[in-house]
């Protein structure tokens, strides 16, 4: 066993206590920071401001149809859809059966002239949730509720509607109704209110 000598020792002390006070310095540093960190989040006057007219982000099920496409079925009664995939939203475009579509956006027209309601929507029968949102669209077909009697979603925002046929309200699994930048009137959004199913979230005009 080695014996360890007195200056060695001495010199191992100072050492440490070197290394101990550095330590002590960076710890106060850091805490420093952090308070000046949380002084500045704290009294900061930034507004934060959420996107209100931006659509839903892509999921591995949404499916995506562009109205500026001839969108005319293949020889199996598939259509021409985009989808977004993999961790990086990588889009691609993709032949499928209408009836194997649940979520659907509809990629509008820019033009500044009211466009109708685009029939292409109904050969998806089985939508859970529909985006019609910024199109330029007047109004929506009278049996809209009917055909469409599985939405979950529906959203309308930024269009200028001004008024939803009365069959919306037989829509029993709705859970989601927007209408923020519509020009549908309050008292109708009231109506609603009570006529849709309880746990249906409306989203109401500014």
């Amino acid at each position: 066993m080695k014996t360890i000598t007195k200056p060695f020792f001495l010199v191992l002390c100072l050492v440490c206590s070197v290394f101990v006070a550095n330590a002590q310095e960076e710890k106060t540093a850091t805490e420093e920071g952090t308070e000046e960190v949380a002084e500045v989040v704290e009294n900061s006057d930034a507004e934060i401001i959420e996107p209100t007219y931006l659509p839903p982000p892509p999921n591995f099920e949404s499916y995506y149809i562009d109205l500026l496409n001839t969108n005319e079925p293949n020889e199996k009664g598939e259509y021409e859809l985009i989808q977004y995939v993999g961790k990086d939203y990588e889009k691609k475009t993709m032949f499928v059966d209408p009836k194997e579509v649940y979520h659907l956006y509809v990629l509008g027209i820019p033009t500044d002239e009211p466009i109708s309601f685009p029939t292409i929507v109904y050969v998806f029968p089985n939508l859970r949730t529909l985006y019609l949102g910024n199109l330029f669209l007047m109004e929506l077909p009278n049996d809209m509720g009917k055909k469409f009697a599985n939405l979950e979603y529906l959203d309308l925002q930024a269009t200028p509607i001004k008024k939803v046929p009365k069959s919306i309200l037989n829509l029993k699994y709705l859970k989601n109704l927007n209408l923020v930048g519509t020009k549908v009137p309050k008292a109708q959004v009231a109506t609603m209110k009570e006529s849709l199913p309880e746990s249906c979230m409306i989203f109401a005009p500014n």
